[in-house]
């Protein structure tokens, strides 16, 4: 699959192709940490379509829905994930940007929380990522 998703996305940008190999990338590892811990009803699924989910995952108990992003900077990853469409999402970013996205995300959600509530809210939506 990855080298699938390699091929299809080979005109895209570096940022972006990172992001759509991680889906599977994330997807195979829960999988493979689910069975060594025996734990058999845990699912991930890597839809590639055109919806808001990246990956939808869980067990016979709880499902959850997630949007990855793997921008070049936390500034570009933050503004990714504060989109309408990914509000109550798990927000998915590297590691080493989810402080600075939580810290940017807080951020803008106190510079329009008063001209823009809309927007605001979509920010405290991934500042509590």
């Amino acid at each position: 699959m990855l080298n699938d998703v390699a091929e299809q996305g080979k005109h895209k940008l570096v940022d972006c192709l990172k992001g759509d190999l991680m889906e599977p990338w994330h997807g195979g590892t829960l999988l493979i940490d689910a069975a060594k811990c025996r734990e058999h009803d845990v699912y991930a699924d890597v839809p590639r379509d055109h919806s808001p989910t990246d990956i939808a995952y869980g067990n016979r108990h709880e499902h959850h829905v997630g949007q990855l992003k793997f921008y070049g900077t936390a500034e570009k990853s933050a503004t990714g994930l504060s989109k309408t469409k990914y509000e109550g999402m798990d927000k998915v970013a590297p590691k080493d940007q989810v402080d600075s996205i939580r810290e940017i995300a807080g951020r803008r959600h106190d510079h329009f929380g008063s001209s823009r509530p809309d927007l605001a809210k979509q920010y405290d939506d991934t500042r509590v990522m």
